[in-house]
């Protein structure tokens, strides 16, 4: 009996299995039997694949069962250096989905060297016979989303979106098509991106992940995304998250902090009009001042005499620390140790100084994240502690326990 014989039959005794997590790390094509077997788990609703060495004769004609809901697709890094070879892998992944026509969630993940493109992945698929818009949530990495009827026909009932790239026009498509979000994560705010944003409401997580030139931020687009985005959104909006993913900020001479993603404490106090927020994340200044005129970036006291002020709803609060390096000025590693026991002193002198009553008590997870050294690559470390503000402490001030310490693990 062959490997392949053997992994379908005891495939098959697993009625039910509802779970499949399958890494390929060998070089061996995969084989439709395997795939065909695991089609035919009748309790089957998520299925994640990441493929070692490429996913091509992946084309499979029978479907699944209407019970799988979730799927993740992850390519391999490097495998394609040519366009004609990501257009194999668009055709790979267009035969998959036409086999699930009533996935949910869908997740995939390319480290192509070339971008796939969504439109190549979709292709005939909302015109095919029957069809109807079941995908409710969508994952995308370097795979570039476009304005394209046929994307946005697939779409039509997407609910939460996140990806790092796309074509800013897939907003004004999203607008007129009448797709409301409820979940976004993105790199990039728009104008076009806030135009969408004030056309409906019911937005209830935003996530900003800033990975591209700091101090390209579009100034007014920042400005209007808490004058006029937050406001409209507040009676659902429950996590608001502003995070800088490289841990330091380049600023230019001409450059003014403002255009930069790191808040000001007027900004910070926008968030206090969000009655139903429970998670925020936003960055403060970790390091030196900044020098004369370049503007105001919140100070870890800052931060936590705004954030701390209205912590009646909030539950979890992120706090990305950043080092700002600036010309002719080498930057200092953001000091972690050194911010967590700030923070610690700084929540002690507000729990003895609270005119709180006992019954605001809430116990808060405070996460502190900081940059590493750009000679360790550009990671992030993370401090979480709890503190029972407002009212004896879950741990006497100053003594707030180490929960995790460990690289960031989401990108």
């Amino acid at each position: 009996m062959t490997q392949t014989n053997y992994l379908c039959k005891v495939i098959r005794t697993l009625k039910g299995i509802k779970t499949v997590h399958w890494k390929m790390v060998t070089p061996l094509k995969i084989e439709k039997k395997m795939l065909k077997a695991i089609q035919k788990l009748p309790q089957l609703e998520n299925l994640h694949l990441h493929f070692g060495h490429g996913i091509t004769r992946l084309a499979i004609a029978p479907r699944f069962n209407l019970s799988l809901k979730t799927i993740s697709l992850v390519e391999p890094q490097g495998r394609c250096t040519k366009i004609a070879e990501v257009r194999l892998v668009s055709d790979d992944i267009h035969s998959f989905l036409a086999s699930c026509p009533f996935v949910e969630t869908l997740n995939i993940a390319s480290v192509l060297h070339y971008p796939v493109k969504f439109s190549d992945v979709v292709k005939d698929l909302p015109h095919q016979h029957n069809f109807h818009p079941s995908l409710t949530s969508l994952r995308l990495r370097n795979v570039i989303l476009s304005p394209s009827p046929t994307d946005v026909k697939y779409l039509a009932n997407l609910q939460s979106l996140d990806i790092r790239q796309c074509d800013e026009n897939i907003w004004t498509a999203f607008r007129l098509s009448g797709i409301r979000l409820k979940t976004l994560e993105i790199s990039q705010v728009t104008l076009q991106l806030v135009e969408y944003l004030l056309h409906y409401r019911g937005l209830e997580e935003f996530y900003f992940i800033a990975q591209h030139d700091l101090s390209k931020a579009n100034p007014e687009a920042k400005y209007r995304l808490f004058q006029s985005v937050l406001p409209h959104h507040q009676d659902c909006l429950r996590a608001f998250h502003i995070q800088l993913h490289c841990g330091w900020l380049h600023i230019p001479e001409n450059v003014h902090l403002a255009n930069t993603w790191c808040l000001d404490d007027t900004q910070i106090c926008c968030l206090r009009g969000l009655p139903h927020l429970k998670t925020l994340g936003v960055s403060f200044f970790g390091d030196h001042p900044p020098a004369p005129g370049k503007g105001i970036l919140v100070t870890l006291e800052e931060a936590l005499n705004a954030i701390l002020s209205f912590t009646n709803q909030l539950e979890t609060v992120y706090l990305n620390a950043v080092a700002v390096v600036q010309p002719g000025i080498r930057g200092r590693v953001v000091n972690l140790p050194e911010i967590v026991r700030m923070l610690r002193n700084e929540i002690a002198s507000l729990e003895s100084s609270s005119s709180h009553s006992s019954s605001a008590r809430k116990e808060l997870d405070l996460i502190i994240q900081a940059g590493l050294s750009p000679a360790w690559g550009t990671r992030l470390v993370q401090y979480n502690m709890k503190t029972n503000l407002w009212g004896d402490a879950v741990n006497a001030p100053g003594e707030s326990r180490l929960i995790e310490f460990m690289p960031l693990l989401k990108h």
